[in-house]
């Protein structure tokens, strides 16, 4: 059974990266909640650390926002905080605005790139350190649930 729970920590952490890295920066003002799931996901018999969804406007009475962004626990169990916060970010990039328009933004080559150049290519390795200041401030942010 999958339980989410809206998760102040994710939330906190997903806010400072969005008010402090300028390729998340169009994000200020919209409309996310971060929610945290007691489900194994997964996808082609790979872990799932996160998913972004657009909020369907039939359900926006249930859940007030735009977009939900979940982690699911029990992948994340070899994860730093660090390396939780890169999924956080990773996820923000899902998030696509344009105008009036809300939508999900799909991979793309820019999409990894950005990670791949910032954090390297085996950021998520068990063990892995993240030295980003960004991604350590936001830590220490979403620290205080």
């Amino acid at each position: 059974m999958d339980t989410r729970t809206i998760s102040e920590k994710y939330a906190k952490i997903g806010n400072y990266l969005i008010e402090n890295v300028a390729e998340l920066a169009h994000l200020q003002g919209e409309s996310i909640v971060y929610l945290s799931s007691t489900a194994e996901k997964k996808a082609r018999r790979k872990r799932v650390y996160g998913e972004c969804e657009k909020v369907q406007e039939k359900n926006k009475w249930a859940i007030p926002c735009d977009f939900t962004i979940t982690l699911f626990e029990p992948n994340l169990v070899n994860l730093s905080d660090e390396q939780i916060a890169v999924v956080i970010w990773h996820e923000l990039l899902h998030v696509g605005v344009d105008g009036d328009a809300k939508y999900i933004r799909l991979h793309d080559l820019n999409d990894f790139k950005s990670i791949i150049e910032r954090f390297g290519v085996n950021w998520s390795d068990k063990g892995k350190q993240i030295n980003d200041e960004a991604v350590i401030m936001a830590v220490e942010e979403g620290s205080g649930e």
